[in-house]
């Protein structure tokens, strides 16, 4: 924010060569100010604006800076400046900027350090990536347990340079294994003459140098403490780590743990830092394996073909039960992984976590169920028939699928960091899109299998022996084609009986159908409260079969005097045998090319 609100004048001001102006202005900030004004700036501009800073500020300033950052400066800054800068900044923050570079350029910056800070850089480096020991710095206070008061402030005022690290003295022995700290503040109260012994704490609190970092932050948290000491394996003294480094590696980890979470590799610089190539490199792998993972997706469609075939109205509510599920999955694992992380949550609870979602998973989806099952009812009277007159059905469908779906979501997406951390994986790897593409396969299998057993009955009932069903799109509209309806009529349905050679099809109203319709007494409009039985005309040797027109009339009545109309009001277009379909119009069902392809009717090659 300051740096977008400086960076024009900064810029011109060192076009300008003005370094005195530059100074005057850049003094009157404190170096995290000054980091965030130097982020928004080229790396040559940074360059020049740390040059002119007191040498004590520049390293200040260098330490804030993003690490990434850091190495382009010290290729702009020349080698008297980069030596003065990394022997000035402090030993944890130089380590994390030379693990991060090449082994090359490591050693020639180790070159320009002092013999002393040659010393610590190379002995922190020695520590593992990672680990407790490359976090600490070595700029600590100890004090021998034998000492009185007198002799521990005499020797405070000989480290008066590690002032920073004074709140809490060290305690230690003859060969430098940490006995126990004593704070500042009860001893400068204390006489002159008392024993260091007679003012310890009594609390061994300390962490291992070849630890990894996170156990630090859980550390400091449980103890609530701002400074740490840091032993080796034979409990030596060998440095100390305060919670602003600490801090920086809970941001850290937090931020791994969250872009893991979206499906995405850990970015190592700042969003805006990193180069388009290196982004897609972040992103693709992930993408490529959730695609992949979706494709199983319609390898699970596949094998419920026959029941899609039959009722169309399923696929409408297919995105709807695979989010609902995804959706509970990404929940759940996001909970789970945060408390994880908190310590809130170890493997050992893990039936206690299931337990509680299986309860929870069954209460969310019976909550959606609800919804989606109402939701039906309302458009079924809204929009007239808007799912067939299996509707209800349908309704029971939605409702059981999302209990289902939703509760093996939320179970899955519980379970699945116990399992990755249990092998050694990092739960955060579980992540979100993952456990999403995991619950829409399951989720279709579920939802079909609900279907089945619901609508097996009657939407999804196998049709009797010989009877084949042409519901795919292309037979209605073929036959709507050859057979033209006017606009209150629509094809619902075609099937062959291939025992007869007959071909049924089915004719309902449109919604148009009461387009222009008034009762004949009030002149009210009407209303279908209702249809007949079903009625039957035949058209013999027409369209290449014996083809029959299956017609359940609608019941009309009028809105505003109930009246029913004493003739029907609409025409009957197949009444007239010979002059709704062409005696020379024929169809012929092609063979199946792939398991995928329902059947169908086309208009034959010799038709008319």
């Amino acid at each position: 924010m300051i740096g977008n609100l400086l960076q024009p004048e900064l810029v011109e001001l060192i076009q300008k060569r003005d370094f005195a102006q530059l100074r005057a202005i850049l003094c009157d900030f404190t170096a995290a100010d000054l980091a965030e004004i130097f982020f928004d700036l080229k790396p040559d501009d940074e360059a020049v604006l740390l040059r002119i800073l007191p040498n004590d500020v520049a390293a200040e300033v260098f330490e804030y800076l993003p690490v990434d950052d850091q190495e382009k400066m010290l290729h702009a800054l020349g080698t008297e400046k980069v030596a003065q800068i990394l022997n000035d900044i402090a030993p944890d923050d130089r380590t994390a900027l030379l693990e991060e570079l090449p082994s090359a350029a490591t050693q020639k910056l180790l070159a320009l350090l002092q013999p002393e800070e040659r010393k610590i850089a190379t002995d922190l480096l020695g520590y593992p990536k990672g680990s407790i020991g490359r976090r600490m710095t070595p700029h600590y206070v100890a004090i021998q347990q034998n000492w009185t008061v007198a002799e521990v402030l005499a020797h405070l005022r000989e480290e008066k340079d590690k002032i920073d690290s004074m709140s809490q003295l060290y305690v230690v022995d003859s060969k430098g294994h940490l006995v126990d700290y004593v704070r500042l503040r009860n001893l400068v109260i204390a006489p002159l003459q008392m024993s260091v012994l007679e003012l310890l704490e009594n609390q061994q609190i300390s962490l291992r140098a070849t630890d990894d970092q996170e156990t630090a932050v859980a550390t400091f948290k449980k103890y609530d403490s701002t400074i740490l000491p840091v032993v080796d394996s034979k409990d030596v003294l060998v440095g100390v780590v305060t919670v602003d480094d600490v801090l920086d590696v809970a941001e850290r980890e937090a931020t791994e743990d969250i872009q893991k979470l979206g499906g995405v590799e850990a970015l190592d610089a700042p969003y805006l830092k990193i180069d388009l190539m290196g982004m897609v490199r972040k992103r693709a792998p992930w993408l490529v394996i959730l695609f992949l993972s979706e494709m199983l997706t319609s390898t699970a469609m596949t094998f419920f073909q026959d029941e899609i075939s039959k009722a169309i109205v399923l696929v409408l509510f297919l995105p709807l039960i695979m989010s609902s599920g995804g959706n509970s999955g990404s929940q759940a694992t996001s909970l789970i992984i945060r408390a994880m992380a908190l310590g809130e949550v170890t493997l050992g609870h893990w039936w206690n976590v299931m337990r509680r979602e299986i309860f929870s998973g069954f209460l969310l989806g019976l909550i959606l169920g609800v919804i989606g099952f109402f939701r039906i009812i309302a458009w079924h009277f809204a929009f007239h028939n808007m799912y067939g007159p299996h509707w209800l059905l349908v309704a029971f469908t939605i409702l059981f699928s999302l209990i289902g779906v939703v509760l093996w979501g939320t179970l899955s997406g519980s379970m699945l960091p116990f399992l990755l951390k249990r092998v050694g994986l990092d739960p955060a790897a579980s992540s979100a899109p993952f456990v999403a593409t995991l619950v829409d396969v399951t989720g279709i299998v579920i939802y079909f299998h609900v279907a089945v057993w619901t609508l097996g009955g009657n939407l999804l009932a196998k049709p009797p022996p010989g009877i084949v069903p042409l519901d795919y799109k292309q037979t209605p509209d073929f036959v709507a084609a050859l057979a033209p309806l006017p606009d209150a009529w629509e094809v619902e349905k075609v099937y062959l009986n291939t025992n007869t050679d007959v071909l049924h099809i089915q004719v309902k109203e449109s919604d148009s159908f009461l387009k222009g319709l008034t009762c004949d007494k009030c002149g009210g409009p009407l209303e279908i409260v209702g249809h007949m039985d079903q009625q039957t005309w035949s058209f013999p040797d027409t369209m290449g079969h014996h083809t029959v027109i299956d017609c359940s009339l609608p019941q009309l009545r009028c809105k505003k005097c109930s009246a029913v109309p004493e003739k029907f009001p609409v025409k009957i277009p197949w009444e007239d045998k010979g002059k709704l379909i062409s005696p020379h119009a024929q169809l012929d069902r092609p063979p199946k090319s792939s398991p995928w392809e329902f059947p169908y009717l086309v208009p034959a090659a010799s038709a008319g």
